[in-house]
């Protein structure tokens, strides 16, 4: 059995966290795509499916959070049921907290630890196809 390669959607206005992010999930031998905006990553999820999100909390315009719970909010249980790893430099407890309360399923600070980044994604994705 052919094992599928995961797409993974990075949503971040920042374009070198989005480059270095790409390097490092691609060097796994994940399949990536990008956008700069909460409004670019709702029409994203919808047109290509991602197997999972990693969703920079603070977004011009459309937040991170207000992604999520838009998200979650689909009738359709595929698209509402992609999973979330909110990604950033706000690490406090509270921000962690309300990213997880909007529907985030992990949390990741930044810097990533480029190290583990790719196996936390993996991990992510596994946990959500068990359920």
């Amino acid at each position: 059995m052919i094992e599928e390669t995961p797409l993974v959607l990075i949503v971040d206005d920042v374009a070198e966290t989005r480059r270095l992010m790409r390097r490092v999930l691609e060097r796994d031998r994940f399949r990536v795509s990008e956008a700069a905006s909460g409004e670019d990553a709702l029409r994203m999820i919808r047109s290509s499916r991602p197997q999972l999100v990693i969703l920079d909390l603070r977004l011009p315009q459309m937040s991170g959070f207000d992604v999520a719970r838009e998200l979650r909010s689909y009738e359709d249980p595929e698209l509402a049921g992609i999973p979330l790893i909110a990604c950033s430099a706000s690490v406090q407890p509270e921000v962690r907290d309300e990213a997880l309360e909007a529907g985030c399923d992990a949390f990741e600070g930044k810097p990533i630890d480029v190290a583990t980044f790719a196996a936390r994604v993996r991990e992510v994705i596994a946990q959500k196809r068990q359920r």
